[in-house]
C-alpha cells in the first residue's frame, strides 16, 4: 500500500540520510522528474469526475 510505505520511508532515519546524500545527483533528479512525467500523463490519460488537483495528506493517501 503506498500509505504505508510513504510513512516508512518518512520515519526511517536510515532513508532520510540517503534521500539527502542524493538529492542533488543530476542523474537522479532527472529520473525523478521523468516518472513523476510519466504519472501525470498516465493520469491525464483517466476521465476525472471534475476539475481539480491530487493532494497527498499526512498519512500519504493521494485524493482528488
Amino acid at each position: 500500500m503506498l500509505s504505508k510505505t510513504f510513512y516508512s520511508h518518512r520515519h526511517d532515519p536510515s532513508r532520510r540520510q540517503i534521500f539527502y546524500s542524493h538529492r542533488h545527483d543530476p542523474l537522479r533528479r532527472q529520473n525523478l522528474f521523468r516518472d513523476l512525467f510519466y504519472i501525470m500523463v498516465s493520469l491525464a490519460k483517466i476521465s476525472q469526475p471534475r476539475v481539480g488537483s491530487f493532494t497527498i495528506d499526512n498519512r500519504g493517501f493521494i485524493t482528488f
